[in-house]
């Protein structure tokens, strides 16, 4: 087979070094061969085109007609769609830095040093994962994610499918509750228990809580151990709360008496350290009851008493979405709360 050299311009031209021709095969006096062209070098996985070239010569312009074939220049839309898809390949490849990774460890004040002593790694491989962006094994992946409190396909997106990530949300929901009433008083006696990072409650009243004898002394326990707890209750004079009010059915100003009966009851503990209680004046569509990875969604139903309405008992899930939207969604009312003062 003789070698010939390909005078096209744009193929010879390409992108970082990744266009040619490669000859295939003699046949008579034409020599066919491999015309490729895909940027960075071959990386996106262009494909080949075969055409005839005249023997040692492949004099083309615009059109990039070789003997037989004709091949299109590549226009501005192609190369931008090919490096597109290079760029994604590089990053599942692991070309690019990973820099959610990077900003939630920076914003917790974790080390890479420090990340990789606690998962019993090389402080390389975890430098790896954020400059080269290189994807963690599934285990550690789940490790780092619980321990930065995100989402797995937030820090990976490439490693969970949109298919996927509904499939673990959907997983959880531990159980769906037809009325909170039907939610067992053992597991409420659990979830305050068992709770050692936080306990956060978004309620207009939360009444049903004040008739747990010691909860209040359970609180102030789990503060001094350092539990942080936050409890939102409604502005008692704010239009959400005397709607509310309204539309169960009770009386225009009974709710708010009940928020001031909850609020005398939990008052006490404003003088822990890791205590802090707001009011807030937001129209609520759940009552939320976290206690670290588990939380108890309680939904409002127009003209319903909250015990009366649906409960879903979640645990959060590193893959999942559907427990960090609730949380997400406290976090909201909780900034635009006001602090509780005796």
């Amino acid at each position: 087979m003789r070698r010939t050299v390909c005078r096209s311009r744009s193929v010879r031209r390409g992108i970082a070094g990744g266009s040619g021709c490669r000859p295939r095969r003699a046949r008579g006096r034409n020599v066919e061969l491999a015309c490729y062209s895909s940027p960075l070098g071959g990386l996106a996985g262009d494909r080949q085109l075969s055409v005839a070239h005249p023997e040692g010569v492949c004099g083309v312009n615009e059109t990039e007609e070789c003997g037989t074939a004709t091949v299109p220049q590549r226009t501005s839309m192609d190369v931008y769609g090919s490096l597109r898809t290079s760029l994604g390949i590089l990053a599942l490849r692991g070309g690019m830095a990973n820099e959610r990774l990077r900003d939630a460890l920076q914003s917790r004040g974790i080390t890479p040093v420090r990340l990789a002593d606690e998962l019993g790694v090389d402080s390389k491989t975890v430098e790896r994962w954020i400059t080269k962006g290189r994807v963690p094994y599934p285990k550690y992946r789940h490790v780092v994610a619980a321990k930065l409190n995100e989402r797995e396909c937030y820090l990976w997106p490439s490693v969970v499918s949109g298919v996927k990530a509904e499939q673990v949300s959907g997983a959880e929901i531990v159980k769906f509750y037809p009325h909170r009433n039907f939610v067992p008083i053992d597991l409420w006696d659990r979830l305050f228990d068992s709770a050692v990072v936080c306990i956060d409650i978004l309620v207009y009243v939360g009444m049903f809580m004040t008739e747990k004898p010691n909860l209040v002394s359970i609180l102030s326990e789990k503060a001094a151990r350092g539990v942080r707890i936050r409890l939102l209750f409604g502005d008692r004079d704010c239009d959400a709360v005397i709607q509310r009010s309204i539309d169960e059915g009770i009386g225009r100003n009974t709710i708010s008496a009940k928020i001031d009966h909850a609020l005398a009851h939990f008052q006490s503990l404003i003088a822990e350290s890791d205590v802090e209680i707001r009011k807030h004046k937001t129209v609520l569509y759940n009552s939320l009851y976290r206690f670290d990875d588990e939380m108890i969604v309680n939904s409002h139903v127009f003209g319903k008493l909250a015990s009366h309405a649906p409960a879903i008992h979640l645990r959060r899930l590193s893959a999942g979405d559907l427990f960090t939207m609730y949380t997400d969604s406290f976090d909201a009312v909780w900034n635009g709360a006001s602090r509780f003062v005796r």
